[in-house]
């Protein structure tokens, strides 16, 4: 119940970032060659947000299923690919401008605003880099499983954070395409192996589980805004789409979808598991092989998510002063100093589930949540629209 209510509340923030842009769009605040999803902000709120959830890579989901009405072929777990879809939609003439979601800031709560936005979208992206860090450290320590600096997380950690520096200096994301459908693909067959053994160690429910842990609600609650990452793609996914008005059905589907996945998967486990359940859950499956496997294809898949989850939070640090002031404009020394911290960040994480709770309760309710709520109650203010 909690992950419904959380999943349409997301979708509702969603589709009220839309609704303020559309809206600012109409009152000429803003100017945009792409065509609006709906009349205005107070039309279709209650005909769009409807019965849909949903949970997971948000951004790979809507990606993928509004690839049909966006014209492009491209495939990618991560936001910024999405981007892209845009630059080539402007190539070709059906969009000469992407309104983003910190020019809606900028408009509604002027410089303030923007910087807010994009603080919020640097830590976010900053946050899920240290995550997949952490992540591929612990999985290839386990793999690994020796004694000493080589049976270390924090080693492998920083092993991956060395070897993702040339990445970062890629000037093309799109030389990274065919590592990113991998990653789709990788995705689903750990998703296959893990169901699997939920099947297989399920003959009965564990004498360990409890219905409702009252104590575990507030990890909860991190983590499954942590899953909704996906909020700095909703504009350029729905402005790149051949018609933008089906993008709520899109995006409602996707919900719906990843809802059920992460219900199906974490019920599932945790039936299968009990109490010995752990984070994540391929510590929980049994050494062998084939887990063994899984585990290191996902860190190959994470690993190649970095750049994609990186470029736009360079895209916005590097359009600041500070950057020309102090680094001198210098690419390399700075994307450099980026990925190390964030790399030393990951390595002296304790616990990779906290950690998830608090990017997800800090910026992922930040982001997701509060500031689309306030730009669009403040844009109909701001131009009397109530």
């Amino acid at each position: 119940v909690c992950l419904v209510l959380i999943s349409v509340v997301s979708y509702y923030c969603s589709i009220l970032l839309i609704h303020t842009k559309d809206y600012l769009i109409e009152q000429g605040a803003i100017k945009s060659s792409g065509p609006s999803m709906s009349g205005g902000p107070a039309q279709g709120i209650s005909h769009h947000v409807g019965v849909g959830a949903g949970v997971g890579p948000l951004d790979a989901s809507v990606s993928r299923m509004s690839e049909s009405n966006a014209g492009t072929n491209d495939i990618t777990p991560s936001s910024t690919y999405a981007a892209t879809d845009i630059s080539k939609a402007g190539k070709s003439g059906s969009l000469s401008h992407s309104v983003t979601f910190q020019e809606l800031g900028l408009k509604v709560f002027g410089q303030r605003g923007k910087w807010a936005i994009e603080a919020g979208i640097c830590v976010s992206q900053v946050s899920f880099v240290c995550a997949y860090f952490l992540f591929i450290g612990d999985n290839v320590a386990a793999v690994v499983n020796k004694d000493g600096i080589f049976g270390s997380g924090t080693f492998y950690t920083l092993i991956a954070t060395v070897a993702a520096v040339p990445l970062v200096y890629l000037k093309s994301i799109k030389k990274l395409v065919p590592a990113a459908i991998l990653a789709d693909v990788i995705i689903i067959f750990g998703l296959g192996v893990i169901f699997a053994y939920d099947f297989i160690t399920i003959d009965r429910v564990h004498e360990t589980v409890s219905a409702f842990t009252p104590s575990g609600l507030p990890l909860f609650f991190g983590i499954a805004v942590f899953a909704f990452e996906g909020i700095n793609i909703i504009l350029p996914v729905e402005q790149s789409m051949e018609d933008p008005k089906k993008f709520s059905g899109v995006l409602r589907q996707s919900y719906v979808h990843l809802t059920v996945v992460m219900i199906l998967l974490g019920a599932l486990s945790y039936s299968a598991f009990g109490e010995s359940t752990q984070t994540p859950i391929l510590f929980s499956l049994p050494d062998n092989d084939l887990v063994k496997s899984v585990q290191i294809m996902y860190s190959i898949a994470l690993f190649f998510s970095v750049p994609l989850q990186m470029v736009p939070a360079f895209n916005i640090m590097e359009s600041y002063p500070f950057y020309k002031n102090v680094f001198g404009g210098n690419m390399y020394v700075f994307r450099l100093l980026v990925i190390v911290a964030a790399g030393g960040i990951a390595s002296v994480i304790p616990n990779f589930g906290l950690f998830l709770n608090l990017i997800g309760a800090v910026a992922g309710t930040a982001t997701a949540f509060i500031l689309p709520s306030m730009l669009y109650m403040t844009a109909l203010d701001k131009w009397h629209a109530w």
